[in-house]
């Protein structure tokens, strides 16, 4: 079947050509193209590994992937999976959900967003807390461990600018630029999570550090993926004796945090970091927030 019969055929023409698996494969290739960065970006890959994972559980319990019982089933052993964090479980389900969603546009299935939505509970939003953070000696630590001069940069973009993994892997030479004097780090709507593009101050010292790493123009600065950089931080972690769960994240949760505690306001803070809404960048910077407030209160009961 050509692309154009694909965009042009109805759900139940489709359903009576194609076998339920040909027809998610179908559907699912098509849904990755649409996905920032197209099929071979870094979102289109890991949105496939989630699918793949769900339509292979299906099938292993007897289901078809496009059933409402199927969908039941993953969100039952999603969220009794201890193993997983709220966040990585939130994550699997939300790409589920955004796909069955798509694919009710795209005529694969008459299961309605709000159908769908019915069927997947997922875990409430994480409450960042101090916990969540890295310190300055912490994260001076981490920085001193590394040896690599392209982890650490990637690191440090990620700490000073609050980049997520998957824009501070994607920057190019031409993104990173000095105005009057001022150096800035440029993510452009083909890099941003949420296609807003958005310029970021950093020290001149991370900018020649950036602009050192030897790669071609066309290329990224940082020539690695996310999930190589996501294990040489957890080596670097314990290199450095940091204790806590550290994930690139981190990184960005850290910056933004230090920011607010450096007085920058709230809305640049978000613009920054490249958020749709303020209440993202509130609960981002909810311990910075709190940290800002005045001193721990004195009970009358300690003054006794």
């Amino acid at each position: 079947m050509t692309d154009r019969a694909l965009t042009t055929t109805t759900g139940g023409d489709l359903a009576r050509a194609l076998s339920p698996l040909e027809k998610w494969s179908a559907a699912v290739g098509r849904y990755l193209e649409t996905r920032k960065g197209g099929p071979d970006g870094n979102t289109a890959k890991t949105y496939g590994r989630t699918l793949d994972d769900y339509r292979d559980f299906a099938l292993e319990s007897g289901l078809s992937p496009w059933a409402g019982d199927a969908i039941i089933a993953y969100n039952r052993y999603v969220n009794s999976n201890d193993d997983w964090a709220d966040d990585t479980k939130t994550a699997k389900l939300g790409h589920v959900q955004a796909f069955m969603g798509w694919a009710h546009g795209y005529g694969a299935t008459p299961m309605t967003p709000t159908m769908i939505a019915d069927l997947i509970d997922k875990p409430g939003v994480k409450e960042l807390s101090p916990k969540d953070l890295l310190t300055i000696d912490e994260m001076a630590a981490i920085l001193g461990a590394i040896e690599d001069p392209v982890t650490k940069a990637a690191i440090r973009v990620m700490a000073n600018a609050g980049l997520r993994v998957s824009e501070a892997v994607g920057i190019r030479a031409e993104h990173v630029y000095d105005f009057e004097g001022r150096w800035w780090v440029f993510i452009p709507k083909e890099l941003a999570k949420s296609r807003r593009e958005r310029a970021i101050p950093v020290p001149d010292d991370l900018a020649s550090e950036l602009l050192g790493l030897e790669s071609a123009p066309e290329l990224p600065l940082i020539r690695l993926d996310p999930s190589t950089l996501w294990r040489r931080i957890q080596k670097v972690t314990e290199a450095a004796g940091v204790e806590k769960q550290v994930s690139p994240h981190t990184f960005r949760h850290t910056c933004a945090n230090r920011w607010r505690l450096m007085g920058v306001p709230l809305e640049v803070v978000g613009h920054w970091l490249g958020h749709k809404s303020l209440d993202t960048t509130i609960r981002y910077t909810r311990p910075a927030e709190l940290a800002m407030m005045q001193d721990v209160p004195e009970m009358p009961w300690d003054a006794q």
